[in-house]
């Protein structure tokens, strides 16, 4: 069964030398349950410079969609901090505002706040998902990056994101902060959360990259859930997926992964998810990102990295990723990357 084509827009950013990008392709890939998708990408289209409104090193976490009028409003991560930007359309964004920063010494926040996923509860307030880092007494990673402990913190905004008020954290590794899956691990905790509406309406699903590398699984992508039938989204209403049950806090709890990049190559590590439900085709839609190290540990070259996607019926249960974008998934010096991609 072929359904409808999907039209996608893809946030890119790129560093150092650019990738050539497909022009028109086109994949078919497997949905699961005898369904196939097409999913073709157009053209690729620049929307905003480097250093347009001051914003550089952007989009650095999902683009959130606020609304669309009177007039256009989204939420873009440049650099550590969050930005609301306005114009009069996607495409004509005329102002920038720093609205989410991080926070002050020995906060969770300390070093970065960006907002990468957001709901709109039943009582009109916008409660986001930030990626939240704690860069204190941590060392670089390779390009000169702060290494970090990264959680996953909440902001509610009751003026159509003007301003937020933090609320503090909601997901965080079951690994602290001083725990080392290996020598030198610079990038640890969880973080970089995307989130999407149960179908019918009572969850609200986050799902978010795991950086502990507990069982030696890499850095691979988890989810939690929190029961809006309950109230909105707050902190201590989440709980992990671990072993089939929502059934671990999301603070501290443990999880079990739900995108494997291994399943693709021993050193496959998932990362970035940000999904989507789409009632035309009743199916989740995740679009996210699969580094193989070894592609640049080993100076392999680059081979499978890129951007994927996969789809699910329930939103637990993903089909195998299909490869949109080959690129590095992660910065590195002098290669080109692409990362954060998401469907608006």
């Amino acid at each position: 069964m072929k359904l409808p084509v999907i039209i996608i827009l893809v946030f890119f950013l790129f560093a150092c030398r650019h990738t050539e990008l497909p022009t028109g392709k086109t994949i078919v890939t497997s949905a699961g349950r005898g369904k196939s998708v097409e999913v073709t990408l157009s053209d690729p289209t620049t929307l905003m410079e480097n250093g347009v409104l001051g914003l550089r090193y952007f989009p650095d976490e999902a683009v959130i969609l606020v609304r669309r009028k009177p007039t256009f409003r989204m939420l873009v991560t440049a650099a550590i901090s969050t930005y609301l930007l306005e114009g009069s359309e996607l495409h004509k964004i005329t102002s920038a505002k720093e609205v989410l920063a991080p926070g002050g010494k020995g906060s969770f926040d300390n070093g970065y706040a960006g907002i990468s996923g957001c709901h709109r509860y039943s009582d009109g307030k916008l409660y986001a998902f930030y990626h939240a880092e704690d860069q204190e007494n941590m060392g670089s990673m390779p390009g000169g990056i702060p290494g970090y402990y990264g959680s996953v913190g909440a902001a509610v905004s009751e003026d159509d994101g003007l301003t937020w008020k933090k609320l503090g954290q909601v997901i965080t590794s079951v690994k602290p902060k001083q725990w080392n899956a290996y020598k030198g691990q610079q990038d640890k905790g969880a973080g970089e959360p995307g989130v999407v509406m149960e179908k019918r309406g009572n969850y609200l699903y986050l799902y978010y990259s795991d950086h502990s590398r507990i069982d030696g699984r890499g850095v691979q992508i988890c989810m939690a859930r929190a029961d809006l039938t309950q109230g909105p989204p707050l902190p201590g209403s989440w709980y992990k997926y671990y072993k089939g049950k929502f059934s671990e806090p999301g603070l501290g709890g443990r999880d079990t992964v739900v995108i494997n990049g291994r399943q693709l190559g021993n050193d496959g590590e998932s990362l970035f998810p940000h999904p989507v439900y789409s009632k035309e085709l009743d199916m989740y839609i995740m679009i996210f990102n699969i580094s193989f190290w070894r592609e640049f540990t080993e100076s392999k070259g680059l081979e499978k990295s890129g951007m994927y996607i996969a789809f699910s019926d329930n939103g637990i249960n993903w089909s195998e990723p299909q490869r949109l974008i080959e690129d590095f998934a992660i910065p590195l010096l002098g290669e080109s990357f692409s990362w954060m991609a998401n469907i608006i």
